[in-house]
């Protein structure tokens, strides 16, 4: 007799012995398969770990390089109003206050006045946009001469 052989027990006791193996049996199946896909999910989760980093990384590189776009748009912008006005980028560019074009060009203007290099532009009456156009032909000339007179 070998130590797993249960012959010599009485046929209830070895139906029961024979159940608790057939139970051990399939608990250990489904372990093998949660050890299987326990791994599969590890390796899943290290991928999806390493593309988080890579994204982070790629995060970081952006919001870099959107810091740098806006610091050389302001640049070019305080550029862009200095040579409207013909000031020296060397010494005018740092000096002008705003944060768009339009406030950089009109403080480019007033510092361009103040050093006496242009005449300052004057704004037009906000009257005058109301205004109709004038006619290009008069129209009591014309009906005078339609008249022959």
């Amino acid at each position: 007799m070998t130590e797993k052989s249960i012959d010599h027990l009485d046929e209830e006791t070895q139906t029961y012995i024979r159940s608790l193996r057939s139970e051990n049996a399939k608990f250990r199946t489904e372990k093998n398969d949660f050890q299987t896909k326990y791994a599969e999910s590890a390796g899943l989760m290290a991928d999806a770990n390493k593309k988080l980093e890579e994204f982070g990384a790629l995060q970081s590189t952006h919001e870099k390089f959107l810091t740098e776009f806006e610091k050389e748009k302001d640049r070019a912008n305080r550029l862009a109003a200095v040579a409207k006005f013909k000031l020296d980028p060397d010494e005018d560019l740092e000096r002008l206050k705003g944060s768009t074009l339009e406030e950089l060009t009109a403080d480019a203007e007033k510092l361009a006045v103040r050093l006496g290099g242009v005449k300052p532009s004057i704004p037009l009456d906000p009257a005058a946009k109301d205004k109709p156009e004038a006619p290009k032909i008069d129209p009591i000339a014309k009906a005078f001469k339609d008249a022959g007179l």
